[in-house]
């Protein structure tokens, strides 16, 4: 059996289980209630941790609230224009079908990350959430903010799905505090998510590459074939699969296909990728003005040295769970830069347009650009598991 899908069975079962014996003690806030909203269980979880790092470090955590703040700013400016543009896209070709959108779920494959068993993944996002509520709490507390609860949720699309943490500071006492307080502890959250992204990545790519360089040999390339009707599905080719030649020679990696996929092939032209067993003939079609195969998740292939067979499963399983938190951290805090209503990215921006205009019309302009961000990820979604709708008007 498979011991990840039995670890999660066991883990739905207990978390079921809590939920139904301390459902008094729950806490519903609704956000488009009965289809989305939060259940939150309230505990004293890390406070006096908290207060003692505010204490001790307040200068430091100060300074760290104010980057916080800046780069929040930059952040949003880059997310909001980037899920802009990807909707436009979407409208005006409808014939795309890669959204650049997907639900970062345990037994899919993301975009990007790759395949999310479970076990890694719950991991990943019981760390990153610690983080992140962390960095809201230290930083409120340093602001002699109250922190009345901290503890654990679901968010919930018609029923919970999605673990969450949070901390609550009083929230009536925080929204008289002047904007770039209110904004330092907003954007802290996000800011520590990203910091723990590059330390993460540096971690991996200046001891842990090394290490793997050492101790295997490249034997190819794999990639995931998007759907049925590309070249790539049509000529017999499925995703993992390891590609050992390019054109008939022989490759150790990716390189020499990605180059020449970007800057040499022609639409209508017959490549040829080889495995251990066959090779393949696909001829190349125009996709976005461009000459593509449809594939997508390129990543090269290895081999453990014999003699370092015996570290193969934890190193491997080690270095996929990095990889999975790096990229957790870093996407989920520049999502959560979103100018959104249950962001923190939107509660940015809504103290920042109340601080520059009277709260009506900063209302008004805070509801549009909520509205459409939230209309941008419903329709990146749509295309990503559904097809544009767009696609009749074309």
């Amino acid at each position: 059996m498979n011991y990840d899908i039995l670890i999660a069975i066991i883990f739905v079962i207990t978390i079921g289980i809590f939920l139904i014996k301390n459902k008094k003690k729950l806490k519903i806030e609704k956000i488009m209630f009965p289809f989305l909203y939060l259940v939150l269980f309230r505990t004293k979880f890390g406070i006096n941790i908290m207060d003692k790092i505010a204490k001790k470090y307040k200068k430091i955590i100060k300074i760290f609230g104010y980057f916080s703040m800046g780069v929040g700013f930059l952040g949003m400016i880059y997310v909001f224009l980037t899920v802009l543009i990807n909707t436009f896209n979407l409208i005006v070709k409808p014939r795309v079908t890669d959204a650049g959108m997907a639900l970062v779920l345990p037994f899919t494959e993301a975009p990007i990350i790759g395949y999310m068993p479970f076990v890694q993944w719950i991991l990943a996002l019981f760390i990153l959430m610690i983080v992140h509520e962390f960095s809201h709490g230290v930083v409120a507390r340093t602001y002699k903010m109250k922190v009345k609860s901290s503890g654990f949720g679901f968010l919930s699309v018609i029923v919970p799905i999605l673990p969450l943490a949070f901390v609550e500071p009083d929230e009536k006492k925080l929204i008289k505090q002047p904007a770039k307080v209110q904004n330092s502890i907003f954007a802290s959250g996000p800011m520590a998510n990203i910091i723990l992204a590059i330390i993460i990545f540096l971690v991996m790519s200046f001891i842990l590459v090394p290490i793997q360089n050492r101790i295997t040999e490249p034997i190819g390339f794999s990639f995931d074939v998007i759907n049925e009707t590309m070249p790539a599905a049509k000529a017999g080719l499925e995703s993992d699969m390891t590609i050992i030649s390019f054109n008939n020679k022989t490759v150790k990696d990716a390189y020499e296909f990605i180059s020449y996929m970007h800057f040499n092939s022609t639409v209508n032209e017959t490549i040829y990728l080889g495995t251990e067993n066959e090779t393949y003939a696909v001829v190349t079609q125009r996709i976005d003005n461009r000459s593509m195969i449809g594939v997508s998740n390129i990543r090269n292939r290895i081999s453990f040295k014999e003699q370092f067979s015996f570290i193969e499963g934890p190193f491997t399983w080690l270095f996929s769970f990095l990889w999975i938190l790096f990229w957790l951290n870093f996407l989920i805090g520049l999502v959560n830069l979103l100018p959104l209503a249950i962001t923190d990215g939107g509660r940015i921006l809504k103290v920042s347009l109340e601080k520059i205009m009277d709260k009506e019309k900063a209302k008004r302009i805070f509801v549009f650009i909520s509205s459409l961000m939230l209309f941008s990820i419903v329709l990146g979604l749509l295309v990503q598991y559904v097809g544009n709708p767009f696609a009749i008007f074309s």
